[in-house]
């Protein structure tokens, strides 16, 4: 019996797993810049090891985030950057406020910033960011963390937060991709979307094509979803796992789970 409401619980713990922002737009994980070495020295060791892509980066005393390669490169060579290009990759990736100075051929701070990547604002307390007019510790909002992505210099944010500096309210990431539509925004907080309840707005209410029987949603004809929200695939049977289970990853973490409660009960 125990072992049934440890699945039960398992099963409740898939659906509402909540999905914090790690991963940028282009699909790249998210590298917080506190994992990120000082100096450049380490780069000749790592030789561009995929399974530490931090190391692929250093902050220089006195110059900021470089691209570890590419600047002991220049460091070490007769020629420069001529066309400014590292440089303006530097300002574009490797700085929050940068600007390519066409005179010097260097990235600089924007007027007013300063800071090993440009996030320090002058006008503020040391070491302070300054965002949407005011003063702040972090350029990351609500208890966001600075981190580079594959694009520029962003921040991981905590759900149900969004955006580049988790400015953004986005209360989808509250549930996993199949129960997203549970959750609805509303202002600077989120709340149950219609047809749910609960702490967690896991408990269904009502049903939007279907009929409400013992806590449950009973599908009309050609609807599917718990609750009854979307139509079935043309020549298709909605089938039941995908009721319970939803998307391909939580059907095979269920799938297993259950193989396992069999295994557990006959012994």
């Amino acid at each position: 019996m125990f072992i049934n409401y440890f699945i039960i619980l398992i099963l409740i713990k898939i659906s509402m797993a909540v999905r914090n922002k790690e991963i940028d737009e282009n699909y790249q994980r998210l590298i917080p810049l506190n994992q990120i070495p000082n100096g450049c020295e380490h780069s000749k060791e790592n030789d561009g090891n995929i399974n530490e892509p931090a190391k692929e980066y250093g902050f220089v005393e006195n110059i900021g985030l470089e691209k570890c390669k590419v600047w002991l490169d220049e460091e070490q060579s007769a020629s420069s950057d001529e066309d400014g290009h590292y440089e303006r990759y530097k300002c574009k990736h490797l700085r929050v406020h940068g600007h390519f100075n066409d005179e010097k051929g260097k990235c600089e701070c924007k007027t007013n910033w300063k800071g090993l990547i440009c996030n320090e604002f002058n006008g503020c307390p040391v070491n302070h960011s300054y965002f949407l007019n005011v003063c702040t510790p972090n350029v990351c909002q609500h208890d966001g963390q600075l981190a580079l992505g594959s694009k520029h210099i962003e921040c991981i944010c905590k759900a149900p937060w969004d955006g580049r500096f988790c400015e953004r309210l986005a209360c989808w990431r509250m549930a996993d991709k199949e129960h997203e539509r549970r959750w609805r925004n509303s202002k600077d907080h989120c709340k149950c979307a219609d047809n749910y309840s609960g702490e967690n707005c896991e408990i269904i209410i009502s049903c939007q094509n279907g009929e409400f029987i013992n806590e449950k949603c009973q599908c009309a004809e050609g609807w599917t979803g718990e609750i009854c929200d979307r139509k079935c695939t043309p020549g298709l049977t909605c089938g039941a796992i995908s009721l319970l289970f939803g998307n391909k990853l939580n059907s095979f973490l269920a799938f297993l789970i259950i193989l396992f409660a069999l295994a557990f009960n006959r012994s």
